[in-house]
């Protein structure tokens, strides 16, 4: 396969200028054109590693990515003879004008005289010569792509395609093979979460999909800045400053970002949606989310931690390192036993080939998150495996989620006689007696009391979360319209929410401790000397 460089071949592409509606040549180097630069060089790097693209772009509005992933669609089908382009959009008008687009790029080509029309219609456009052809097709119907093979696909504001997404995107992901010599491009702007494009994302961002992720904020754009406002320092207030001093932002951006807000309203969130600053924002659910937001991204601060899997030898539970082990430390147990003192809770897995498990360990004077087990296991190892973090976590108190396969795990940690396993205890029917159970199960009350919990600590900025996948759970994790709480999307986990929840509350249900004098530096943790004693 020779070198690809599309550059060159995209100035040859004609486009309706935004605000002279003139019909002008691509310029690769206008200033408005960054993200269209960089979409393209992902493709040409893709492309020229021998490797099939696979690009998810999530965006602001208006930076031009549809019309570039038009622009790269035509040449495609000049570039490889023989193939078949499909682009879809959410409605008919968003189809037919991505369509006029690629016609406009035809009509205008300088080498539209050397090729002859197969057919041109309202739908298709093909070429003799080449034998390649372009079609367009909404998300409303859901059989779109089914019969046909296509070696490039545009996927257009695809978090708006609806409860179809899925079923659709199902069928033609069989019509497009994953091999070299084939593109696929996803793009939208955000349409909150538990969607169809918000879970391809999480999966492109957590390196669980063979797509790369892209984010174009809004304030990289030049157009979007008003620099005669007369706004001033002094005007602006608290989000606006730490705006400025998070994402380097001018008063003119900011000037220009009031002006929208106003144009819709006053919806600040309508803004965060359309035009984002980072992929969080982008994906803001308002008014649905369990835990709030803003208290929840100030309690995260993430850390890569150490990879690995806990062993036992001679007596003693160790750790050792592997970049695909399903535990990560973010800190190892202190060595005053005082001070580290520690909860491990975890929420199982039906099988080792269900839904995934999860176990969390807080530090119970801190509420700091140490580490996080992420894994496919059966319910009988699980139970053996928290018992395994509760001796190398000082003695850790641990606890289990028990409902369904958690039975098995909690009998597994009675039988291995583990010394601090968590009970519930709650009033008998008779007078002045107690009935004592082990382990963790949910009900609505108690679901929604203990996650009532962690809304306290987050809201008195008492948590602290490293893990990313942990971080993405409690942000998708929204109050449902049967009035339970769980997972925005029918097939998001809650796990990680599950097993933090259960360990905050076996903390607070179990006394919290005082945090003592006793306060370890990142630096004391991090020493490698510690992590290779556990080696």
């Amino acid at each position: 396969m020779t070198n690809l460089s599309l550059i060159p071949l995209m100035k040859q592409i004609s486009v309706t200028d935004n605000d002279t509606r003139r019909v002008i040549r691509w310029h690769p180097h206008d200033p408005f054109a960054w993200a269209q630069r960089e979409l393209v060089r992902e493709i040409e790097r893709q492309y020229n590693a021998n490797r099939p693209v696979r690009i998810i772009v999530l965006k602001g509005r208006q930076l031009g990515i549809s019309t570039i992933s038009e622009a790269v669609l035509f040449n495609w089908m000049f570039l490889h003879p023989g193939s078949h382009g499909l682009v879809i959009a959410h409605d008919t008008s968003a189809s037919r004008h991505l369509f006029e687009m690629a016609k406009l790029m035809w009509e205008e080509w300088p080498f539209h005289d050397l090729y002859t029309e197969k057919h041109n219609s309202q739908k298709s456009l093909g070429w003799v010569e080449t034998r390649s052809a372009m079609s367009i097709a909404t998300a409303r119907n859901a059989g779109s792509g089914r019969s046909f093979t296509y070696s490039f696909l545009h996927a257009s504001e695809c978090a708006f395609w609806g409860d179809d997404a899925e079923v659709l995107m199902t069928g033609l992901n069989q019509s497009i093979h994953y091999r070299p010599g084939t593109c696929a491009i996803y793009e939208s702007t955000a349409n909150g979460v538990g969607n169809w494009f918000h879970d391809q994302w999480q999966a492109a961002t957590q390196h669980e999909s063979v797509f790369t992720p892209m984010f174009f904020p809004w304030f990289r754009h030049s157009p979007y800045s008003f620099p005669t406002t007369t706004l001033k320092l002094t005007d602006l207030n608290r989000d606006e400053r730490d705006l400025m001093a998070h994402y380097d932002l001018t008063i003119p951006q900011l000037a220009w970002r009031r002006y929208k807000i106003e144009e819709n309203m006053g919806d600040e969130n309508k803004f965060h949606q359309e035009f984002p600053c980072s992929p969080d924002e982008a994906f803001i659910s308002t008014g649905t989310n369990v835990f709030p937001l803003r208290a929840l991204d100030e309690c995260y601060e993430h850390m890569n931690g150490w990879r690995g899997f806990l062993y036992e030898d001679a007596g003693r539970v160790r750790f050792k390192r592997d970049a695909t082990g399903p535990l990560t430390l973010f800190q190892m147990p202190s060595e005053n036993r005082d001070w580290g003192k520690y909860v491990v809770a975890g929420d199982p897995s039906r099988t080792a080939y269900g839904d995934g498990a999860c176990i969390q360990v807080f530090n119970r004077r801190t509420f700091e998150q140490v580490a996080v087990y992420h894994s496919h296991i059966e319910p009988v190892e699980f139970g053996a495996e928290i018992v395994r973090l509760g001796y190398f976590f000082n003695d850790a108190l641990i606890n289990c989620e028990i409902t369904g396969p958690g039975y098995a795990s909690i009998a597994v940690m009675l039988k291995m006689d583990y010394p601090d396993i968590w009970r519930h205890r709650q009033l008998d029917r008779l007078p002045g007696r107690a009935t004592v159970s082990y382990g963790w199960q949910s009900n609505y009350h108690r679901k929604h009391a203990a996650t009532g919990l962690v809304i306290g600590l987050l809201g008195k900025s008492s948590l602290l979360i490293h893990d990313e996948r942990t971080h993405n759970e409690m942000r998708n994790f929204v109050y449902l319209p049967n009035g339970e709480i769980g997972p925005a999307s029918p097939s998001g986990n809650d796990d990680a929410v599950m097993a933090l929840v259960i360990a905050i509350a076996s903390t607070i249900y179990n006394d919290p401790l005082p945090v003592t004098s006793y306060e370890p530096s990142y630096s004391d943790i991090n020493d490698q000397t510690m992590i290779e004693a556990f080696s």
